[in-house]
């Protein structure tokens, strides 16, 4: 797990949040991919690829709520090449649009959240992470 998220704040250290595939992230673990999502399932909850795009949306919801960034921008620096499917993803996740769930954060609804408890550990690893290589 630690390989995979220091892979991804390799990749991602750069701005480009684009979805790691199975096998890139079983190389850098050094592992098979079926070991790897059997550690994913186990520690994180979900499999590897799965956690990082659940990581992605995760990074989108923070922009959308402390930025005023059009939804295609927060697709974008998201990893999301199109608008349309991040939309989709972020629905799937979160239950609403993009834009209802900026609107809910504005008037002090609840953060819901992403996936299985141990994404958002990854997430606060992996953006602490990439601070301190600034």
């Amino acid at each position: 797990v630690e390989a995979v998220v220091a892979h991804a704040a390799r990749r991602w250290g750069d701005g480009d949040l684009a979805l790691c595939g199975l096998d890139e992230l079983a190389r850098a673990a050094h592992v098979s991919r079926e070991h790897l999502c059997r550690v994913f399932r186990a520690e994180v909850g979900c499999a590897p690829v799965e956690a990082l795009r659940l990581m992605r949306l995760e990074r989108a919801g923070t922009l959308l709520a402390r930025f005023e960034l059009p939804i295609a921008e927060v697709a974008r620096l998201a990893g999301f090449s199109d608008q349309f499917h991040f939309s989709r993803c972020f629905r799937t996740v979160y239950g609403c649009a993009p834009s209802a769930f900026r609107d809910r954060i504005r008037t002090g609804q609840p953060w819901p959240p992403v996936g299985p408890g141990g994404v958002r550990a990854l997430c606060r690893r992996l953006w602490e992470e990439l601070r301190a290589k600034r």
